[in-house]
């Protein structure tokens, strides 16, 4: 007999080209995905995006799932915890299902890693980061270190080219484990590194990070995984992208 596949709604921005992949391979049977995009205009926003999120919810909530992802981390980071919160209600008020964020996710998943001072790998703008900070503060995890992307070669048309990718959310994530191994070198006490962007492909660095830091790593996608299971009461172990999926915690 077929077991029974638990449906999950997945809300995405336009642009996003990195988490439904993510996500179809990291929520392994039993669990079902399913997809709705909220479009962003260039130069808007997340505010402006808002009223799009009914419609989304409006079309996710016919696939009738157990749960809704809302995976967009700096849509809501950049508010921090009172933006993250208005979120998620709007979403559970339209859909009437429990609400699973980016943001929230990934400091669950830090805190279950039992990480407690931190380097932050962010592609964001201060102002999102400064969010991030204050979120990771309010938990009592601190932020050591950022290592920010912006300024780095990975934007640049020759690193690009290199490793086959259009942009930076598409390249090949190898990069990753020497720049974190870099930045850790300059800060004292860090136990534990966050990625922190949906759009970033690097779930396919994380065990390498892991093994080559000796350090738990969890990173977007793969927390919004582990919470999915979490709140469906799951314990799928899924290998080659992490402890925290790897070896579940309560």
């Amino acid at each position: 007999m077929l077991a029974r596949r638990r449906p999950v709604g997945v809300l995405l921005k336009s642009t996003d080209v990195v988490t439904e992949g993510d996500l179809a391979v990291l929520c392994p049977p039993p669990l079902r995905l399913h997809i709705a995009r909220l479009a962003l205009n260039p130069g808007e926003s997340f505010e402006a995006m808002l009223p799009r999120l009914d419609s989304a919810c409006a079309q996710i909530k016919d696939a009738r799932p157990e749960i809704i992802v809302f995976a967009c981390a700096s849509a809501t980071f950049a508010g921090a915890d009172a933006l993250d919160r208005r979120v998620a209600e709007r979403i559970e008020a339209a859909t009437g299902r429990p609400v699973i964020t980016a943001a929230a996710a990934l400091i669950d998943a830090a805190r279950r890693m039992e990480m407690h001072r931190i380097l932050l790998v962010s592609p964001y703008i201060d102002e999102i980061d400064l969010g991030i900070r204050r979120m990771f503060d309010g938990v009592g995890i601190q932020v050591a270190s950022v290592l920010g992307l912006r300024p780095r070669e990975i934007f640049q048309p020759a690193f690009l080219a290199k490793f086959g990718g259009t942009g930076n959310r598409l390249i090949d994530p190898a990069w990753l484990p020497e720049l974190v191994a870099d930045a850790i070198a300059t800060v004292s006490g860090v136990d534990g590194v966050v990625i922190a962007c949906t759009g970033l492909r690097a779930s396919e660095a994380l065990a390498t990070l892991e093994q080559d830091t000796g350090l738990p790593v969890v990173a977007a996608n793969q927390a919004i995984a582990a919470s999915v299971q979490r709140e469906l009461n799951l314990r799928v172990p899924v290998a080659g992208f992490g402890a925290l999926l790897e070896r579940p915690p309560q």
